[in-house]
Order: C-alpha cells, then structure tokens, then sequence
C-alpha cells in the first residue's frame, strides 16, 4: 500500500485530539476558499481563511507559518488521496494490458478533474519538499503501473523499466493539460490512452502466450 513521505509543512504536530481538530478546520476552510476563489485569492486572504476556520490567529500561527504553509499541506493531504487511487486500481484485476493501461489513465482522470487538485497541481513555484514528494508520487505510480501492465500483458510486453517511467509520466501530463488550467480539452484527454497504448505496442512481443 503506497502512502507519502513524512513530510509535512505544519509548524508544530498536534498531539491532541482538539489541536489535531482545529488543524483540521483550518485545512478544511482552506479547501473550501482554494474551490471558490482559486490558490492565489486564497494566498491573498489570510484573515478570511482564519475567520472560516474558526480559530483565532494565535491558534492559526502556531501550527502554520503562512496561508501557503497551509496549502502545502492540503497539497500532502491530496497525495494521500492519489495513493489511495493508485491502489484501489492495483486491486483490481485485468483481462489484458490495454486495459489495464486505460484503468491508470481513468484514476489520473479521476484526480484531476477535482478542483483543488487544478489549482494545486498548476502552480509554477513549489516548495523543494513538495516537488519531492511528487517525485516520490510518480514513483509509485511508474511502479504499480508496470506491475499492472507486466501482470496483464501475460507475457506478451517486453518493455524495459524506462519505458513505463515514459509512458506514466507522458499520460499524466496529457490529462494535467486536458484538464487545466483554461477551458477542458476532450479532444487531447481522449488521446491519452491512444497514446500510451501505441507506444507500448511497440514493445508487445506477439509470439507470448495470450489468456486462455
């Protein structure tokens, strides 16, 4: 089961059960302003994310730094949420590679079209740690992906280990440009699987054994 690194952008751990929920609403309230007025509005508004939060300011500085300490960690939440995704397609079972290949393509679907993913994910400045932990992500994703289409493949793809970083990295891109930022493109979204499908077609070896 894939989970992220210990990073954290919070000041202080909460250790007990009322910190852990004022964290907890500050973090909720900054979703909720990220949703309405996207991450910069919401960088530009710390008294407004205090004032949904319903925490005082005292409470607010003393487990963040900063609106952006709080959006980096809502990013870290939003990691867990793409783990989850990517094992809840690892459970599942695949009569062949393509489609195995097109259940990855649907959960990086499934992730971005979320909002606060749009916004979080299409920044151009990220924190070191928070580009680590993207690194750490795609990873993850690069490796149950080829698990997945090594499993399905019932032999038949002979890809070298380079060859699914490639194909992972290049269907997250096409559906993080189909999805925003600006108006959604079906057109290039539909593409990502045919994509990904006839480069790794070029691997497939037709004499391997099929499912019987």
């Amino acid at each position: 089961m894939g989970s992220r690194a210990s990073a954290s952008a919070l000041r202080r751990m909460p250790i007990q059960a009322r910190s852990r929920d004022k964290v907890d609403r500050i973090l909720a309230a900054a979703e909720a302003l990220v949703k309405e007025i996207g991450y910069d509005g919401c960088v530009s508004s710390p008294v407004t994310l205090i004032e949904r939060s319903g925490v005082n300011s005292g409470s607010f500085y003393t487990y963040f730094t900063s609106v952006q300490a709080v959006l980096e960690e809502l990013t870290f939440r939003y990691m867990d949420r793409a783990y989850a995704l990517i094992d809840a397609v690892r459970a599942r079972g695949f009569a062949s590679w393509e489609e195995a290949n097109d259940a990855v393509v649907d959960a990086f679907e499934q992730f971005h079209r979320d909002p606060v993913v749009r916004e979080l994910w299409n920044r151009t400045h990220m924190s070191e740690q928070v580009l680590k932990a993207q690194s750490q992500l795609q990873d993850y994703l690069t490796a149950v992906s080829q698990e997945l289409l090594v499993a399905s493949s019932h032999g038949r793809l002979q890809a070298p280990d380079v060859a699914y970083a490639v194909t992972t990295m290049v269907g997250n891109f096409l559906v993080q440009a189909a999805l925003g930022p600006g108006p959604d493109r079906p057109d290039v979204l539909a593409q990502a699987k045919v994509v990904m499908r006839a480069y790794l077609a070029t691997f497939e070896q037709e004499e391997g054994p099929r499912p019987g």
